[in-house]
């Protein structure tokens, strides 16, 4: 439009709004008030004045082939119109379902009701699709179809099936919103019947509230009618200064490193997706795509609440389908999972019987078991005498490794378990499995440990400090009724709280495991928060809290002031102190020997690891019995280089994707010292 060119101009509106003509007439326009210009533009009478003039008479004609898809849409007001024209410009068969005698829903009460839908009808006069009138939408047999589009006006009850597609729009007379979910569910369907799989890009329409606010109150724009020539309009495009939105980048660590805005991550993705084949990958791309925690903070400050995570996390599904997603990036974490499902604690008084069962997820006992022993006692005790308790993993590292089969065999288990239980209340006490289990058991009622507690009005035991910040862990969510009862709690205790002015889905950068992926990114994540504030924190995610330890921040878990167990001054746990741990809890419960992990025997000489090793070992996630397991192995086969000069011997053993390397040397008691390990994914290939 500063050009003058209103065709071309006209058809980037038609594109984006599917139906300038009439959204920008019945639109609120939100995006004026957040308009950052001193004297806001007037951006829907540059939408009309557009229109008006452009000589266009034809309809875009796209030349694509017929595609082999049949969809159905259920409703034609602007919503289903705009998803349908959508899909049929991309060829495929498009039947529209109305109980109406015709299409354009409220529309047609609209008093330029005839004006709005002449413009629908010239959209769609070069497509071909089949509208039936003055059908009843419950004679609809979705088995006929490959994708089903169910408009806000028609969803009612509908078949649990993925290629049904339910509006997510609330309804009402908010055209521009209607026609803008429309058109993201088509995007929606298009992926699914390509993929298997909905949409990588998760959108919402922004409403007033949602949009960012200038730091003045901007003044009305110059203005433009009817009678406004080319040059008027020309005059007010070209004071707009192109702003590109930058909130997420202000709000995200990872967007800031890498300098990028969601769409131009989006586009990375969808070209890396198509051109990526066999074992070849973008290295800069995969780099990227496991940067992100997944904590939502970008779709939170978004206007239209664009998802970075859900679109990274897409990225990782696809890799891992074509099979080359670095297993290291996530081999450590993924063998501590299948650890702790294989050695999960079911301890259940009641069998079937039981009424409720704490879930307080793996890493809470890997923490402190004193954490899970101590709330299990609580829960029998006040609670339920017939409480059950289960440790175990609620699968979200195969998730956040992109391994979507393997999460949903993990969550098909649980399912199958808490069934088997009798479908008790499942009290929890980590908001990521609280929030992994809200997505994908959502029948499954959940209580939050810390509600109990709370109504229980338990106080805390000690009171290290007199004033703390509560840092919320991202996946609390908006409804935080964790974080509510945990105020609660500290408020009981007379803690004095100090609100973090950064509140909202924010990562301590924990998220994702990250860590192993991009450490740079990582350490500027949770440098940042450990500064957010000089306070001490209060937190009730136990990843939280050894993240903020580990930094040398005053750190604790609402439990630790709850059963007095730490002021701040614990040390991170170490990943080996973190496995004997949940060994100890598992012990403390009476697990089987059979559910035991595997551990090597001790026949043979005595292996020693210095503590300045042992460091080492934690820094790198190498675990002392994959060590020890090494040595044993190199020196009872003779697989091993022995380098002449010092008399070391350099030894290795393959896991599922690296393989462990230990340099160590025979003393002439007999005694093996082991002085230094490494892991990469190398592979050793023997003739």
């Amino acid at each position: 439009m500063q050009l003058g060119k209103w065709n071309a101009a006209h058809r980037i509106l038609r594109k984006d709004l599917v139906f300038p003509g009439f959204v920008c007439r019945l639109c609120e326009a939100p995006c004026e008030a957040a308009c950052y210009n001193e004297h806001r533009l007037s951006i829907r009478a540059l939408i009309d004045s557009c229109g008006r003039l452009s000589t266009v008479t034809e309809p875009d004609a796209i030349h694509l082939p017929k595609k082999n898809k049949i969809i159905a849409v259920v409703g034609a007001n602007v919503e289903g119109l705009a998803c349908a024209l959508r899909l049929a410009t991309k060829k495929y068969e498009l039947r529209v379902f109305d109980p109406r005698p015709g299409y354009g829903g409220v529309l047609r009460d609209r008093e330029r009701s005839g004006e709005f839908l002449r413009e629908i009808a010239f959209r769609f006069s070069k497509e071909k699709v089949d509208f039936t009138f003055g059908f009843s939408p419950g004679d609809l047999r979705f088995s006929d179809y490959d994708a089903v589009y169910l408009t806000s006006e028609y969803l009612g009850e509908h078949a649990a099936d993925q290629k049904v597609f339910p509006s997510t729009h609330a309804g009402g007379s908010d055209t521009a919103t209607a026609v803008a979910v429309g058109a993201a569910a088509s995007l929606a369907i298009e992926a699914y019947l390509k993929t298997g799989r909905l949409g990588s890009l998760a959108t919402r329409p922004g409403e007033a509230g949602d949009l960012p606010k200038p730091g003045f109150d901007p003044a009305p724009g110059m203005g433009l009618d009817a009678d406004s020539g080319p040059g008027d309009v020309v005059a007010e495009a070209k004071r707009c200064a192109k702003c590109d939105c930058t909130l997420c980048l202000d709000h995200c660590e990872m967007l800031r490193s890498y300098g990028k805005t969601p769409p131009q991550i989006e586009k990375e993705i969808r070209l890396d997706n198509e051109v990526v084949k066999g074992g070849v990958t973008g290295r800069t791309m995969t780099r990227q795509i496991s940067s992100c925690t997944g904590c939502g903070r970008c779709a939170e400050v978004c206007p239209v609440g664009i998802d970075v995570g859900l679109l990274s996390l897409a990225a990782r599904c696809k890799r891992q389908e074509k099979g080359n997603y670095p297993a290291s990036f996530h081999d450590f974490w993924l063998r501590e999972m299948d650890f702790q499902l294989t050695c999960e604690v079911g301890v259940f008084p009641a069998g079937p019987e039981s009424r409720h069962v704490f879930f307080p997820g793996c890493q809470l006992g890997a923490s402190n078991p004193d954490y899970v022993s101590l709330s299990y006692d609580f829960m029998k005790k006040r609670v339920d005498p017939a409480a059950g308790l289960l440790v175990s993993c609620c699968g979200v590292p195969a998730l956040w490794a992109g391994d979507e089969p393997r999460f949903r065999e993990i969550i098909a288990g649980h399912r199958q378990r808490w069934m088997a239980l009798g479908k008790p209340k499942v009290v929890m006490a980590c908001s990521t499995c609280a929030s992994v289990w809200g997505r994908h058991l959502g029948e499954i009622e959940q209580v939050s440990l810390f509600g109990l507690l709370a109504a229980d009005t338990a106080t805390i035991a000690g009171k290290p400090f007199e004033v703390a910040a509560v840092f919320d862990p991202c996946p609390a969510g908006a409804d935080n009724r964790m974080g509510q009862a945990v105020r609660a709690i500290m408020a009981a205790g007379g803690l004095k709280i100090e609100e973090l002015e950064k509140r909202g889905a924010t990562c301590c950068g924990y998220g994702g495991h990250i860590a192993t992926s991009n450490r740079k990114v990582f350490e500027a994540i949770s440098g940042n928060r450990s500064n957010d504030s000089p306070l001490p924190y209060v937190t009730y995610c136990v990843n939280c809290r050894e993240v903020f330890a580990e930094r040398g921040k005053q750190a604790v878990h609402v439990l630790d002031l709850i059963y007095g167990l730490d002021d701040g001054s614990r040390p991170a746990a170490r990943v080996n102190e973190m496995r004997n741990n949940s060994l100890r809890l598992r012990e403390l419960y009476g697990t089987p020997p059979e559910s035991q992990p595997t551990e090597p025997g001790h026949d043979g000489p005595v292996i020693v690891l210095p503590e300045e090793l042992n460091r080492k070992m934690d820094d790198k996630r190498i675990l002392a019995h994959e060590v020890l397991e090494t040595v044993r192995q190199s020196f009872k086969t003779g697989r091993y280089i022995r380098n002449p000069a010092t008399g070391r011997c350099l030894g290795s053993r393959e896991l599922s994707n690296v393989t462990i390397w230990a340099e160590f040397s025979l003393g002439p008691d007999g005694q093996i010292t082991v002085h230094n390990t490494y892991c990469h994914r190398m592979r050793i290939l023997r003739d």
